[in-house]
């Protein structure tokens, strides 16, 4: 989960999946932002889904309001899935 603490903050900074062949999918669970896909802007109300399934598609979000949560999976097809060391870490009290 990421969680915009004012509108402009970044959700997800712009990148790719290349190097982990990871599909991903994003969901704006409360709040509104903007997706970037592959340098097209998209609306992104609470609610919108946004599937990319290209990993060298490049892709991003940044919230348009204070509070917007956004919600990340993200895989590479047919493998199991394993933590990224992010993804282990404590998180600070």
């Amino acid at each position: 989960l990421a969680r915009a603490t004012r509108a402009g903050d970044m959700l997800t900074h712009d990148h790719d999946e290349v190097g982990t062949g990871h599909e991903e999918l994003f969901l704006i669970v409360s709040g509104s932002a903007t997706y970037r896909v592959a340098g097209a802007e998209i609306d992104a109300p609470a609610g919108t889904f946004l599937y990319v399934s290209d990993p060298a598609v490049v892709r991003g979000a940044v919230a348009r309001e204070a509070g917007t949560t956004m919600l990340v999976i993200g895989g590479e097809p047919g493998c199991v899935f394993a933590p990224s060391d992010w993804d282990t870490e404590p998180l600070p009290e």
